[in-house]
């Protein structure tokens, strides 16, 4: 247990103070859809646009440690009244490259830590519901080389989130990104 949480401690610290610089390193910007594997939430939104940004904290060789913020959102009409949900997912993950150095596509697998926060309104409640969950989530992906060294890549991940005890909806779901991955450059 005392290892966890210092391998947790770790994890933050090295997320919001990165010891090495951002500078060469491949920063994306990720577009898809949330889709939920609960049955409530699953019959209530079905699937919620999600935006996210991947900034890389640590890297080794093929190993790279990313944080990954992002926003969903979704509006629907269910039993003739209007729900609103916002989520605000942020992913601790592990990316493990497997490229050769002459591929042009190559796959990823990642896996690590997801946080989510949640806030849902509809006209049952006075006002809107505020929770935090926290769980896992494993993902494999493709990535592509572009000609300016880019890269273009198309993500699947689940993530397995441990709702709080009195949330009626369990928000855990898949994640399908198609994601932009490019290298931030110094102005020296």
């Amino acid at each position: 247990m005392k290892k966890l949480k210092i391998l947790i401690y770790s994890i933050c610290i090295g997320a919001f103070f990165p010891v090495g610089s951002l500078y060469a390193q491949n920063v994306s910007i990720r577009a898809g859809i949330y889709d939920f594997t609960g049955m409530a939430a699953s019959e209530i939104y079905r699937v919620a646009p999600t935006i996210q940004f991947g900034i890389p904290v640590w890297q080794r060789n093929k190993l790279c440690m990313e944080v990954i913020p992002g926003f969903s959102f979704k509006s629907k009409d269910y039993n003739e009244n209007h729900h609103y949900l916002y989520m605000v997912p942020l992913l601790f993950s592990m990316n493990y490259t497997a490229a050769n150095p002459d591929t042009k596509v190559f796959p990823v697998f990642s896996s690590g830590f997801t946080f989510l926060g949640k806030a849902d309104h509809n006209v049952f409640m006075d006002k809107p519901i505020y929770s935090f969950t926290y769980g896992f989530h494993l993902g494999t992906g493709i990535r592509a080389i572009c000609k300016n060294k880019s890269q273009l890549s198309l993500t699947l991940t689940y993530n397995l989130l441990i709702p709080p005890v009195m949330e009626k909806v369990n928000p855990s779901g898949v994640l399908i990104m198609i994601g932009y991955h490019f290298k931030v450059k110094s102005e020296q």
